[in-house]
Formats: structure tokens, sequence, C-alpha cells
């Protein structure tokens, strides 16, 4: 009976003692536990979903299609309410903060999508 009680005391404080451990293989964190898996994934999605707008299409359809853009502009230009949400499409390097050359911009006008990517936000801005 000793050798019992002495057995499962040894069990109970082993099983205690190993259920703080946790190894994790093949997903790279950050300091902060952030996995980069979800950054992939996410860029991953709003390539596809860069498939799926349509000139014309509201903000809020836009957003409904990506969720909350990474970066958000907002200006009048010729008397035109205009706002550009960004939503990462790419990384460059996994280990800085994230930047707007990373993301691609998506150019509204009076609320409506007037057009998106790089060469779009070159021409507005001539």
């Amino acid at each position: 009976m000793k050798k019992t009680t002495t057995a499962l005391s040894a069990l109970l404080a082993t099983s205690v003692f190993m259920s703080g451990c946790a190894i994790n293989i093949g997903d790279k964190k950050d300091d902060d536990g952030y996995s980069y898996q979800l950054e992939i994934s996410t860029e991953k999605d709003n390539r596809q979903n860069l498939s799926l707008l349509n000139l014309g299409q509201t903000k809020q359809q836009v957003i409904d299609i990506f969720g909350t853009a990474d970066f958000s502009e907002a200006f009048s230009l010729n008397q035109q309410k205009v706002q550009i949400l960004y939503y990462r499409t790419q990384r460059s390097d996994e280990n800085a903060p994230l930047t707007k050359k990373e993301c691609t911009p998506l150019i509204f006008k009076q609320g409506q999508l007037d057009s998106w990517g790089q060469l779009a936000l070159v021409a507005m801005q001539k």
C-alpha cells in the first residue's frame, strides 16, 4: 500500500510539473508569442480577396471582404472625399514593423472603390 501511495504521489508530482512544459515545432514566433503563420495566411487571403473587387463597390462591401485595414488615410482632392485603405499583401522583413510598401492600397472616392494598386496610387498623386 505504501509503495502504491508513493508511486501515485510521484506520478502526480511529475504530471503537475510537466503540465507547464510545451514543445512547439515549426511555427516561428516573436518575443510576444505572435505567430508569423498568421501573417502569411493574412497576406495570402488578401491577395485572393483582390480578385473579388469590383470598381464601384462601397467601402463597407470591401471591408466585409477584407476586414480591418492595416493602414488608412483620408483627404479631400478636387472637392472629392478620398480614402485609402491599405491591406497587407506581401512581407519583406518579418522582424521589422509592417510598412505601407508591403500593402496594396484600395482607393475610394466619395465612398466608392475607384481603383487599387501602386500604379493607381501614383496616378492619383500626379
